[in-house]
């Protein structure tokens, strides 16, 4: 039976007299920025509109191209391509510093391996890698899948606001996939992505002598999360999805939009990726004036208003938002024709090429009746990334039996840093793992 959990804007918000008096003072010098929150929605809504209109989404169509036409007859002429080595001058001037911030306060981890640019990171409490073993308490490890778009750090931004620690400190075995900074040189189609994540588990159940793992999947992690446990059910024992795509169809967000409308076949007859400042830009023209403060938003759903934390925080989110990897061209087509343009995941007829232990290789149609494990489906009923509406099929599509969902009212990225979240939504999360694990 499937259980819906809604968890109201006011459930268990807890004692916030319990935050220092700077806290008062940040809350009460900003209390004009939250009264913004009407003109937030209404320009939202009437950008939404504008945005998704017919008229626009041809314009949309016809500037993309235009934009390729005009990088061919840059290489005819100039045998230059202005675009990619922007992108690239962009890459090298941030990546040193990005790196360097978003690692501050990160919870202990190690590599466990590397597969072409994809590591696999194993988490452990402590500052030394020998509490690995004494802190665990459950027997089944814990594989976090995060999406390739951006990087995993959101996941783990500060020791109070990670979803990373919130499952470390309850005693699980944790792992996570980092798709990597140049994630495009590996030519990564949906098929290798899945195949990665099969590489994952069977190291990871080698290493710590398991036949199954806890799988859990953000965003379009998700969806390779979905994929997977079709493919490989009797390699997993609880599947958690947050804010997971799968009836493209009914994704109504500007961003699903703009891809079902994307010309991917002619952007990737001239580019040999898709490049991550630029979706960036795509996440920013949404509503430039509200989007280009979702920094210090984020930074203040998080209510850590200690003046240093308060400052390391907005300058992580700010590296964490402008560190878009370039994804594969082969992926980029694949994910835009094959899943927001045709839905084929959720239709049952999304075809994936398996590669497994021997080496053969096969094609196998996903089918997601195949999916028979414990399932909790989170869902942002404010998330303008994956619209809720996508999200919601999940339960229907898969076999599972035992299902619950949560819908929190939250965004996107809030579901990941918010102190809201983290109050309500992560220790209900880890209690119903805990529930089913040994």
């Amino acid at each position: 039976m499937q259980t819906i959990l809604q968890l109201s804007d006011s459930a268990n918000l807890g004692n916030y007299d319990i935050l220092s008096t700077t806290a008062n003072t940040f809350n009460s010098f900003f209390t004009p920025y939250t009264i913004l929150s009407d003109f937030v929605d209404v320009s939202n809504s009437e950008l939404d509109k504008q945005l998704c209109s017919k008229d626009f989404l041809q314009n949309f169509k016809n500037y993309m191209k235009g934009i390729a036409n005009l990088d061919s007859l840059q290489k005819q002429i100039f045998h230059y391509s202005y675009l990619s080595n922007i992108d690239s001058l962009i890459d090298q001037f941030l990546t040193a510093y990005n790196n360097n911030l978003v690692s501050i306060n990160q919870t202990p981890n190690k590599v466990l391996a590397q597969i072409g640019e994809t590591r696999i990171l194993h988490y452990f409490s402590g500052s030394n890698e020998t509490t690995t073993t004494t802190s665990i308490k459950y027997s089944t490890p814990l594989l976090m899948v995060y999406a390739p778009i951006n990087r995993y750090h959101v996941l783990d931004l500060s020791p109070n606001r990670s979803i990373i620690n919130k499952f470390v400190s309850a005693g699980y075995d944790v792992f996570v996939i980092d798709w990597g900074e140049e994630q495009f040189k590996d030519k990564l189609t949906i098929s290798d992505y899945i195949d990665n994540i099969y590489q994952a588990v069977e190291r990871i159940c080698k290493t710590t002598k398991k036949e199954k793992v806890n799988l859990y999947g953000y965003s379009w992690g998700g969806t390779f999360s979905l994929i997977y446990c079709a493919l490989h059910n009797n390699k997993i024992n609880n599947l958690i999805l947050q804010s997971a795509n799968l009836d493209f169809d009914k994704d109504d967000t500007v961003i699903a939009e703009w891809m079902r409308n994307f010309p991917v076949e002619k952007y990737n007859d001239e580019f040999k990726e898709m490049f991550g400042h630029l979706i960036d830009l795509a996440f920013l023209m949404r509503n430039p004036i509200v989007h280009s403060t979702d920094r210090v938003k984020y930074v203040f759903d998080m209510k850590e208003y200690e003046p240093f934390q308060f400052v390391q925080n907005l300058g992580k989110i700010s590296a964490w938002i402008t560190n878009t990897p370039d994804l594969s061209s082969r992926f980029f087509s694949q994910f835009g024709i094959d899943l927001y343009q045709k839905n084929l995941l959720v239709k049952n007829q999304l075809s994936i090429l398996e590669k497994g232990m021997s080496g053969r290789e096969k094609l196998t149609l996903v089918n997601l009746k195949n999916i028979t494990v414990p399932l909790l489906n989170i869902i942002g009923s404010k998330d303008d990334l994956v619209s809720p509406k996508s999200s919601v099929p999940i339960s229907d599509a898969v076999g599972s039996k035992d299902k619950k969902t949560i819908e929190i009212p939250s965004g996107h990225i809030e579901l990941c840093i918010s102190y809201d979240a983290h109050q309500n939504l992560w220790p209900v999360v880890v209690d119903w793992l805990q529930s089913k694990s040994i």
